[in-house]
């Protein structure tokens, strides 16, 4: 199950912030990665990590990150390991 694959932590906030269900707020008191560790680990022990990756599979990001990663497939000539 993919719940997310792109390129920054930047990208992966604003999708986090404006497209997953349910999340807590980011407070000024956490990193960017630290909410987002606390985001991911709440939403599985919740049972929901199944609908953060269905709301990534019908994302503009994945589209954008699946792009991404054909282009880097057509420079090592084969599919990228990193592909779920």
């Amino acid at each position: 199950m993919q719940v997310y694959f792109g390129p920054n932590a930047g990208a992966l906030m604003r999708y986090a912030q404006g497209g997953l269900p349910g999340i807590a707020p980011k407070d000024a008191g956490h990193s960017d990665i630290e909410w987002l560790i606390d985001v991911f680990t709440a939403a599985d022990r919740r049972g929901d990590a199944g609908k953060f990756a269905e709301v990534y599979k019908a994302s503009a990001l994945k589209r954008e990150c699946d792009s991404l990663l054909a282009k880097v497939e057509a420079v090592v000539g084969g599919p990228a390991h990193c592909r779920v």
